[in-house]
Parts: C-alpha cells; sequence; structure tokens
C-alpha cells in the first residue's frame, strides 16, 4: 500500500492509471485509504497530484504518512512491482468482502433468514465471478 502511494506521489501518470484499477476501500491500512482518497479528490486536471499538495495536507496524521512514505527507501518502483501491488490489493480487498459475507451468511442460517441466506449467497457469488474475470 506505502509503496502504490509513494508512486502516486512520485510520477504523474500512476494516479490516473491506479483510478481505473482501486479506490481507495481496497486499501486495508486506514491512513493508506484516507491518503488515497485525499490524492484522489486534490489531483490536478491532468490526473497528477500538484506538489503543493503534499505541504498543504491539514490532517496531521495523513501528513505524517505521506512524510514517512515519502522517507522511506523503496528501491525503483517499476510497473511490473505496481501491477504486482494493485493485484495484491484488490486480492485482499475480495477477501475481506467474502470473509464478511461469510459471517453474514452464517448468521442469516442461524436466524433462519432464507430470503436473507439467499441474497447474501448471490451477492458472494457475484464477488467470486468477478474476481475469476479480473
Amino acid at each position: 500500500e506505502k509503496m502504490l502511494l509513494r508512486a502516486v506521489f512520485s510520477s504523474d501518470k500512476v494516479l490516473a492509471a491506479l483510478e481505473k484499477r482501486i479506490s481507495a476501500e481496497d486499501f486495508s491500512h486506514p491512513l493508506a485509504r484516507k491518503t488515497f482518497s485525499l490524492v484522489s479528490q486534490h489531483k490536478v486536471k491532468n490526473g497528477s497530484v500538484s506538489r503543493s499538495f503534499v505541504s498543504s495536507i491539514l490532517d496531521k496524521e495523513v501528513a505524517g504518512f505521506v512524510s514517512q512514505i515519502m522517507m522511506e527507501d523503496m528501491g525503483k518502483i517499476d510497473k511490473n512491482i505496481l501491477k504486482d501491488c494493485v493485484l495484491r490489493l484488490r486480492s485482499n480487498r475480495i477477501k475481506t468482502i467474502k470473509e464478511k459475507l461469510r459471517n453474514e451468511i452464517r448468521q442469516a442460517e442461524d436466524r433462519k433468514d432464507s430470503g436473507r441466506v439467499k441474497s447474501l449467497m448471490n451477492e458472494f457469488q457475484k464477488i467470486n465471478s468477478e474476481a475469476k474475470n479480473g
């Protein structure tokens, strides 16, 4: 997650490409989620992040998080690494959603709410097919 955010701050083209594949909800770390959301809201017309944005972050926790990311040595972040990061992020998000659905299905079964079970099972199937189709 930090690597993706670092790439967003390092390259004008990365944010536009990432926004087509992921959203803030895909991030599991709350600060990463909040940071990506802020960056997405404050991008300039061509899809890049203005350099002044980083220094204008008012949320001290997010500002500290961004500073930490910018100071970490992450080596060269190429396209293949970014693709892998996106795949992992999406995979983790899907696992989280599926686990939540499993729990909700169990609870609905315990309550003998067959309508809710059917609805949740359909949602689970939809998530599975979306995950398989990318």
